[in-house]
């Protein structure tokens, strides 16, 4: 389910054709806010113009301000439509644009702004100060637009007032006033636009209507005859051909079981479809350009991002060949090791008590090989303390 929201933007692909904004509910309802509102409008074109359509009864000072501001920033051409009513912070919101157009039977209302919920005493001066404030500077926004002094604006803010489209375009809260196209009579219809069915059924209908039309007796011909004219007997006399068979009472009714109704539904149905199809289109090929620019766009990131992880588990494997070596070489000297001392006695109590005499035998060999071998004794000891130090138990048990 979409989320609820009070504004709704609509554009074509055509960056020369104004973007649509409609802002028709309470402003900042819904937990939207401004920031909401403006990265949408904002995702617009910088230089592509905007019609902001409003009918709103107003809604949240500051979230009011803050669109306020950030449409008198920017470098688009807005022109305001006030559709229906532009009431309290809505009505500052419409004099930001740069044309303001109001709709003939629209109405602007402004007010003083107003606080809620329940306060302390204290809190209530506070928020009256404020509130004060947040007057003058609403004063202030009408003042700009129309040359008249803050002043002016807030008496008539403090009357709570109401501006029909004449009287707002005399106070010169607008610029125009959008009157209505005059009424007639006649169907303005473009063919090609209207789906080939529905066209006929008009064709045929508009065809008995003038039929109808032709058929009829006129009135200012249809006058009393007087008692004393004298009389013409125009019945025909009679033939040998047989009567005209009679035409039953049904097939003279119009549409009697309401097929032809129906299917002028279906056909407008069909119509009203096709129509938002075709007025969808512009925004579908719209958006698909933008997804493809966000595709293309994030396509390079995936890409240097696979770079990077390869790089990565490049780094991975060189540590655990490091590793493996690593492991492997203290394989290769545990062997050394194992080899260097298995003719020792390196535990008296162990299970290689069955040559005693094997210590002192190395021992002496090494004595009587004199100082040539004390470079490997010392390497030894460093290499391989914790089997020297066995060594030095086992001989001090003998």
């Amino acid at each position: 389910m979409s989320k609820q929201t009070w504004y709704k933007i609509e554009c074509s692909a055509d960056n020369a054709t104004p973007a649509d904004v409609y802002l028709y509910d309470e402003i900042g309802g819904w937990g939207v806010t401004a920031r909401d509102f403006l990265a949408s409008v904002k995702a617009l074109p910088a230089d592509r113009a905007i019609n902001l359509h409003i009918h709103s009864g107003g809604g949240s000072v500051f979230e009011g301000f803050a669109i306020y501001t950030a449409l008198r920033d920017m470098g688009a051409r807005i022109t305001a439509f006030v559709d229906g009513i532009a009431a309290s912070i809505a009505s500052v919101i419409a004099v930001a644009a740069d044309r303001i157009v109001i709709a003939e039977a629209g109405y602007m209302m402004i007010h003083e702004p107003a606080g809620d919920g329940y306060q302390t005493a204290e809190e209530m001066r506070k928020t009256s100060d404020l509130l004060d404030k947040l007057g003058n500077s609403i004063a202030e926004t009408y003042a700009r637009r129309t040359g008249k002094d803050a002043e002016y604006w807030r008496e008539k803010m403090r009357a709570e007032s109401w501006f029909t489209a004449a009287e707002a375009l005399a106070e010169g809260l607008v610029t125009e006033v959008r009157a209505y196209p005059a009424m007639s009579a006649a169907l303005n219809v473009h063919s090609d636009k209207i789906p080939q069915g529905a066209l006929a059924l008009m064709t045929d209908q508009i065809a008995n209507d003038a039929i109808d039309a032709a058929t009829m007796p006129d009135p200012a011909t249809d006058t009393a005859t007087d008692s004393t004219a004298e009389t013409t007997d125009i019945t025909p006399e009679s033939t040998d051909t047989e009567p005209a068979p009679e035409v039953p009472a049904a097939a003279t009714e119009i549409d009697p079981d309401g097929e032809r109704k129906a299917r002028e539904d279906e056909i407008y149905d069909e119509g009203v479809a096709a129509g938002r199809a075709e007025s969808l289109e512009p925004l579908r090929a719209e958006h698909a350009a933008e997804l493809a620019a966000l595709q293309a766009a994030h396509a390079n990131e995936i890409t240097e991002a696979k770079r990077e992880i390869d790089a990565l588990r490049r780094a991975i494997d060189g540590k655990q060949a490091e590793i493996g070596r690593a492991v492997q070489a203290l394989a290769d000297a545990r062997k050394k090791l194992e080899a260097f001392g298995a003719g020792f006695r390196l535990d008296p109590e162990g299970a290689t008590e069955t040559n005693p005499g094997d210590f002192w035998g190395a021992v002496a060999r090494i004595e009587a090989a004199g100082s040539e071998h004390d470079e490997a004794i010392i390497e030894a000891r460093k290499r391989y303390p914790e089997l020297h130090a066995a060594m030095v138990r086992s001989a001090n048990r003998q």
